[in-house]
């Protein structure tokens, strides 16, 4: 017969939980500190100076401005993919309103909503009963894994760490002893929240509603278990609902509500899944230093098998989690994948950020290991202490690339030497420092790749470097070989108006606009640029007038 443990063992055991909490927070605080000291990023810049995001009075206009509007832009890829995070952006607003345009202040504020968010999934796993290894390896892989370290590193990847809080809320509160209505309310306001904050968080919330409607019972009846599973997902429906409605509202007149040629239709994002699953799968599998990738450039180099291969992996992990009768954790594998698939919506566009998409599957994903038996402690230290020193080793390394913009272009160059889009960051960055030559040098001397096509977002951004420099001889190269690459791409069409315009090729110019005019996506940009035609008084008072009637009033 075993002796009742001492009256001091549970004080004693909280007294261990909190230096080993207290340890992990100050060795994040230590691997991330070139980050945390850093200045501004990438789209991180418009912060500073955006009179949209610069005090109090804008916390109430965030509720009916979309993304389209903070980045005050005609760009058709940015419009045709326009989001509303009305809870994203009123955090970013507060920290200028009270600190001004500090990255410090910022990049405080992304920690703290991490280290919340790590501290959430620890007490959910508690309250689940798991085991304290798994308690343990979960919260220090959440906290120290450098792939969705993206989304509170980059001040502008807020909107991930903050829909992460809002999730890892959720499964706390599921995992609680409240019943009924009230549990009803509470789940649908932090669904809500995190909708608010982010729409990735709505299929990581439906994974987690139905994993929470597994968790009880196994003996009941399939009349019983639908019942169950309606009943958790209900809340699910009203945030839904709420974000729905809200994005509906605020989205420009001039653009569809569903659908248009901006967006990858339903057969192109079925075969863009496995490619998506493949890469997020292989980038939480192998943590290495890394910067900001630009997600068409990745999706374009990936063959079909890769992608298949990963997603029969996933397909067959559920199949045996269910086989074992382990429906929560195989609830949560299947909403960790369902996460990403929506960012095959932006995948062509300009996006360069995706491994801040994976944070809330890392989430969902550590829930899930956590419904297995224990390991061993000397097994469990064996194979996860190694795991968590590469991945404390490549944080560190992916915190630096956030140092500044020089660090920050040098690392999309360095951390990735084929990839076109470092050549492009870096010239970027000898332009701002007035070094012209240098950055042509650069992107004539970027990577030629042949094995694959250059995304057009990725044409556009380098034909835009070659006119800014005063070279738009080389810009029309480029604008004319990826067209004929790719005659169908939208965004290609409409440089290459600009570009038949250019050339006085008026007729080609003029039937490319009057395509495009009537997408509605394409629809604003290409009248702002007919109007511009129209009011140019180089351009001969016939085109000017044809120009004039296209545009429309």
């Amino acid at each position: 017969m075993t002796a009742p443990p001492a009256p001091d063992e549970p004080r004693a055991g909280r007294r261990r939980n909190a230096a080993l909490a207290a340890g992990l927070a100050l060795l994040v605080v230590v691997l991330a500190w070139p980050a945390l000291t850093g200045s501004f990023i990438y789209d991180d810049v418009a912060l500073a100076s955006h009179p949209y995001l610069d005090g109090q009075d804008d916390l109430v206009a965030a509720w009916g401005r979309n993304s389209a509007d903070y980045l005050d832009t005609a760009d058709i890829a940015v419009r045709s993919t326009a989001t509303w995070r009305p809870l994203s952006m009123i955090s970013i607003i507060a920290v200028q309103a009270v600190a001004g345009p500090s990255p410090t202040a910022h990049h405080l504020v992304s920690l703290g909503l991490h280290g919340l968010a790590v501290a959430l999934v620890v007490a959910t796993l508690r309250r689940r009963d798991a085991a304290p290894v798994w308690q343990a390896l979960g919260g220090a892989l959440v906290a120290l894994h450098p792939a969705p370290g993206e989304a509170w590193l980059w001040i502008n990847g807020r909107s991930d760490v903050l829909a992460g809080v809002w999730l890892a809320g959720l499964a706390y509160h599921l995992a609680g002893a409240s019943t009924g209505a009230r549990r009803a309310v509470v789940s649908t306001l932090l669904m809500v929240g995190g909708a608010l904050s982010k729409e990735t968080f709505l299929p990581a919330a439906l994974g987690l509603c139905v994993a929470h409607a597994q968790a009880s019972v196994p003996e009941r009846s399939a009349r019983h278990l639908v019942r169950d599973v309606a009943g958790a997902c209900l809340p699910f429906v009203g945030a839904a609902a709420v974000f729905w409605f809200g994005r509906v509202a605020t989205l420009p007149e001039d653009l569809p509500v569903l659908g248009g040629g901006g967006l990858p239709g339903p057969l192109r994002l079925l075969t863009r899944g496995p490619d998506l699953v493949g890469l997020g799968l292989e980038t939480l599998l192998v943590p290495q230093a890394r910067g900001m990738r630009f997600l068409g450039w990745e999706l374009s180099g990936r063959g079909a098998l890769p992608g298949l291969l990963a997603t029969a992996c996933v397909v067959l992990a559920v199949a045996l989690l269910l086989r074992r009768g382990r429906h929560r954790a195989a609830a949560l594998l299947t909403g960790a994948t369902l996460t990403l698939l929506p960012v095959g919506l932006v995948g062509d566009a300009f996006w360069l950020g995706f491994d801040r998409y994976l944070y809330l599957p890392l989430v969902l994903i550590v829930l899930a290991l956590a419904e297995a038996p224990a390991p061993a402690p000397r097994l469990a230290l064996a194979g996860g202490g190694p795991a968590l020193l590469v991945c404390a080793w490549a944080l560190w390394g992916t915190a630096g690339t956030y140092a500044s913009p020089v660090e920050f272009a040098l690392g999309m160059a360095t951390l990735r030497p084929g990839e076109p889009t470092g050549a492009l960051m870096t010239a970027g960055e000898a332009v701002a420092a007035g070094r012209r030559e240098a950055a042509l040098a650069l992107l004539d001397a970027r990577p030629v790749v042949t094995d694959r096509p250059v995304p057009p977002a990725l044409t556009h951004q380098l034909a835009g470097e070659y006119l800014g420099l005063g070279r738009p001889d080389r810009a029309a190269a480029l604008i004319e070989e990826a067209a004929a690459a790719a005659p169908d791409d939208p965004n290609l069409r409409f440089d290459l108006m600009t570009l038949r315009m250019g050339q006085r090729r008026v007729d080609e110019a003029l039937a490319l606009a009057e395509a495009l005019i009537a997408d509605p996506l394409r629809r604003p940009a290409t009248r702002a640029q007919l109007a511009q035609w129209a009011a140019d008084a180089r351009l001969p008072g016939a085109v000017r007038e044809r120009c004039r009637g296209l545009a429309g009033p």
